[in-house]
């Protein structure tokens, strides 16, 4: 799980601003609520938009948004791994189904590693649950899927089982996952732009 550069502040500052030209397939609309500690993105699909909320101290793996896989990656600040190689991630997918690497994407959502995986449903949602290893440190996998819009959204919240993790670790990460699933939103058609809004595109 690999270490992180660039916190969401600084890497939105680094992408273009496009003001209020056409928005497009794959263009990313944010949000900066003033009075909450979090962003809110919108990615504009290929027949609607998906949006999600994440903190503003989360890190930026990537964001590569264009269909037919589009992928938002985080990583999230843990003293614990200071000096490691393990890292608590966050990763956001919308996947386009109907196309070959959609599929292939699809087919991998909660698929066991090298144990078993329990699944459950919630408010719409598939849920898997499991633990794996990176090289000697278990990591608690969670995975959830759903249809929203003309895409099918999985999201992943991964974390390394560390000796110097916080008691309320483990039930932080899950609070975090539940809200990170519950700001999840989108619909068909045109996304209505907002006060407050910047349109943004991301290099592929």
């Amino acid at each position: 799980m690999r270490k992180l550069l660039i916190v969401a502040a600084l890497f939105l500052a680094s992408l273009p601003s496009l003001g209020y030209t056409t928005p497009t397939v794959g263009d990313v609309i944010v949000s900066q609520p003033s009075n909450v500690p979090s962003f809110r993105f919108t990615v504009l699909t290929a027949n609607g938009y998906v949006s999600f909320s994440v903190s503003k101290d989360w890190r930026v793996i990537t964001m590569q948004s264009k269909p037919p896989v589009a992928v938002a990656g985080f990583q999230l600040v843990n003293q614990a791994d200071k000096h490691t190689s393990d890292a608590t991630n966050v990763v956001i997918s919308l996947i386009q189904p109907g196309t070959e690497e959609g599929e292939r994407a699809l087919i991998k959502i909660g698929k066991s590693y090298e144990g078993s995986v329990t699944a459950s449903s919630r408010l719409g949602w598939d849920l898997y649950s499991q633990k794996a290893h990176q090289k000697e440190t278990e990591y608690a996998v969670l995975d959830a899927k759903k249809s929203i819009a003309d895409v099918i959204v999985a999201v992943r919240v991964a974390w390394p089982h560390l000796s110097k993790n916080s008691p309320q670790y483990d039930s932080g990460m899950q609070e975090i996952f539940d809200n990170l699933l519950k700001s999840i939103d989108g619909n068909l058609g045109v996304y209505t732009t907002q006060p407050g809004d910047v349109l943004r595109r991301p290099e592929k």
